[in-house]
């Protein structure tokens, strides 16, 4: 493409950087949401709502019920796909 003397050509680009970090957790993020669909349509919502107290945040099991791992494990819990976006 051609350019007029004294102009500049600018490029857009919509490429972005996602550190490797990031991206894992964006993967595992995704991947515990597909869990938990098929949790849901294939065990019914008794086993979805057993995974959501197992792996929520649920304050009164965290000290006295010994569930040390659900502040780490609630991030990754979502409620829809909108949520998830």
């Amino acid at each position: 493409m051609a350019f007029r003397p004294g102009t500049r050509g600018y490029r857009v680009s919509f490429h972005f950087y996602i550190t490797p970090g990031i991206q894992g957790l964006l993967i595992a993020t995704v991947a515990v949401f597909l869990l938990q669909v098929l949790v849901y349509h294939f065990s019914g919502p008794f086993s979805y709502q057993r995974l959501l107290l197992w792996f929520g945040l649920v304050p009164a099991g965290v000290a006295p019920g010994l569930r040390i791992w659900q502040p780490f494990t609630y991030l990754f819990i979502h409620g829809s796909f909108m949520h998830l976006l």
